[in-house]
């Protein structure tokens, strides 16, 4: 009993811990952007400050218990399925996974893989970005169970406009996240599978400009620098990107030093979770 006791006052002190830094992050953002008469950035400052404050209204709320509901069911699912490795987070540190044969199939159960989902407070991030700056045209790298793209979906239909392509490399996951996606009425969102670098170039010769990605999935240096660059001449003006676990590895960290300080990349805020791109017109880029 004191031992269940000792874990429950530690995973509250994790949480108000996490949730402190999480908030401290967006503020000191918000803090340093400047809008200085830019549409975009204003967005951006609304997008963040959104979240800081939790500020939904009764239709997000509720659509938004829908998915944390399914996120629930989730975590007490203790079935494993088989799941293709392509250097994708899991459970393991990074070491691990770069020691690793990335390419032999492993098996998880769908509670690991939905513990690895996006948190509630970062999903409504997204999903913020995504209602303020009502983009048309959108993908995700890295789909996992859906649960990010079910918040991503979920803003496209209240903004009545746009389409998520979320890309994922393991079968089974794309499959349990489609039928998710399904459930949740969220038909905004499609699902391919296969290899990020397989697919991701023709899907971008098939897609209009690009209005916003969220690149997750791959947390590889040179990885995620070869997805920026394919997606550069595809980004529509003042697209938004959003990359994830910048701060994750040593390369993570350079792969966002990199493209923060890129030519076409106008404003570049770092919450240490999360970077957030405002791309600039290419005719603007010095």
């Amino acid at each position: 009993m004191l031992h269940k006791s000792m874990r429950l006052l530690r995973n509250i002190f994790i949480n108000l811990f996490g949730t402190f830094f999480k908030k401290r992050f967006l503020r000191k953002a918000v803090d340093q952007l400047s809008p200085q008469n830019d549409r975009t950035i204003e967005t951006l400052i609304s997008a963040l400050n959104q979240t800081l404050n939790n500020s939904l209204n009764q239709i997000e709320r509720e659509n938004i218990k829908k998915i944390e509901t399914l996120r629930k069911q989730l975590h007490s699912r203790f079935e494993k399925i088989e799941i293709a490795n392509f250097g994708a987070r899991t459970e393991l540190n990074h070491s691990e996974i770069e020691s690793q044969n990335q390419n032999a199939p492993k098996t998880r159960t769908v509670s690991k893989l939905s513990i690895s989902s996006k948190s509630e407070f970062w999903a409504t991030l997204l999903f913020k970005i995504i209602r303020e700056f009502k983009p048309e045209t959108c993908i995700e790298l890295g789909t996992n169970m859906g649960i990010s793209a079910a918040y991503q979906a979920l803003a496209l239909r209240l903004n009545n406009k746009g389409q998520l392509t979320t890309l994922e490399g393991s079968k089974n996951s794309a499959l349990m996240a489609s039928r998710h996606l399904k459930d949740l009425g969220l038909d905004q969102a499609n699902c391919m599978i296969g290899k990020f670098a397989d697919i991701l170039p023709d899907l971008l010769e098939k897609l209009t400009k690009i209005d916003y990605a969220f690149i997750d999935g791959h947390h590889d240096r040179q990885a995620t620098l070869n997805y920026f660059e394919m997606m550069l001449p595809h980004l529509s003006e003042n697209a938004v990107l959003v990359f994830d676990d910048i701060s994750w590895s040593a390369g993570m960290k350079e792969a966002w030093k990199t493209i923060s300080q890129h030519k076409r990349v106008k404003t570049a805020v770092n919450l240490y979770v999360m970077g957030i791109c405002l791309i600039s017109p290419e005719t603007n880029a010095v």
